[in-house]
Order: C-alpha cells, then sequence, then structure tokens
C-alpha cells in the first residue's frame, strides 16, 4: 500500500472524499477552516493530512476561499472555472 503522510492511501482517499461530500452537500454553510476542523473533530497530529486535501480540493477546482476566508464549492456558486492564457504582460484571456 502507498502512504500518504503516513497514512494509508485508501484512508487519504477515504477523507477526500468525506470533505468533497461535506463541501457539495446542499445543506452545506459556508465554514473556516477551523470550524471545518472542529467539525470533523481533526486531531493536532492530522492539521497537515487536512490542509494537504484542501489545497487539493482547491486545486482541482471544487472547492475555494472566498474573502472572508470561508470554503464555497464552485458548483454551489456563480464562479466558472476556467484556464487563464496570458498572451503578453497586460492581456490575457479566460478559457471556460
Amino acid at each position: 500500500m502507498n502512504k500518504i503522510n503516513n497514512i494509508d492511501k485508501n484512508d487519504y482517499l477515504r477523507r477526500k472524499e468525506a470533505l468533497t461530500s461535506f463541501f457539495l452537500n446542499k445543506e452545506y454553510k459556508l465554514m473556516t477552516k477551523n470550524q471545518i476542523i472542529k467539525f470533523f473533530s481533526v486531531p493536532k497530529e492530522d492539521y497537515n493530512i487536512f490542509d494537504e486535501i484542501i489545497d487539493e480540493l482547491q486545486n482541482d477546482g471544487i472547492i475555494f476561499e472566498d474573502d472572508s476566508k470561508r470554503y464555497v464549492a464552485v458548483k454551489t456558486s456563480n464562479i466558472l472555472k476556467c484556464v487563464y492564457e496570458a498572451k503578453s504582460e497586460k492581456l490575457g484571456f479566460d478559457l471556460v
């Protein structure tokens, strides 16, 4: 079995799936990282794993952190996922 941050890969994927389902749930209310940690009772020794999963969900375009430091599911917002391509220093395009 592959290990990620000293945990089993299957355990890591289970935790990631739990967080993904949590964010995509219709009843999810915007929460900060600390509120989510308290909600899931994440032990201090697992904070780095939690951060890694949150970063991965952000990179995958599932969630983003808004100006109030709360996490928002992209599906439930009016935000479009896109790729930004800069043609020059002052001009660029978003590809949806």
